[in-house]
């Protein structure tokens, strides 16, 4: 049970990440939006940060839909592809944390890959992917 819903949140997960890069490349159609958002945001932001930032929510779609799938088919790939994926994304929002206050999303995203990396690694759910 407790993989079905991980797999489902990922898949969830996916789905924002993809939403998120959609509405990204729409911004960037409108000359107007990306002068709204330049007026409103307290960072500086350029066509260039907006292309990667869509780009990398939809890379970032894509690894959290594979996890999603392959750990509710069940692959012993998908339990090890997810706990790296879990730690390189907790790496990655400290890093960020760095340069900016973490946001309410970050924590609850790093609590949510937290618990994930501890229920993927204990002994009865290692022994469901062997």
């Amino acid at each position: 049970m407790g993989i079905t819903i991980l797999s489902f949140v990922n898949v969830l997960i996916s789905l924002f990440f993809l939403a998120a890069g959609v509405s990204i490349f729409l911004v960037l159609k409108d000359p107007k939006l990306i002068e709204l958002l330049k007026e409103k945001l307290p960072v500086p932001i350029t066509k260039e940060i907006l292309l990667y930032m869509g780009v990398t929510y939809l890379v970032c779609s894509v690894l959290f839909l594979i996890s999603g799938i392959g750990l509710n088919l069940r692959r012993k790939w998908a339990h090890k592809f997810t706990i790296f994926l879990c730690i390189v994304f907790c790496f990655l929002i400290l890093i960020g944390s760095l340069k900016s206050p973490l946001s309410i999303l970050n924590i609850i995203f790093f609590l949510y890959l937290g618990i994930q990396i501890f229920y993927l690694t204990k002994k009865d759910v290692l022994k469901f992917f062997k």
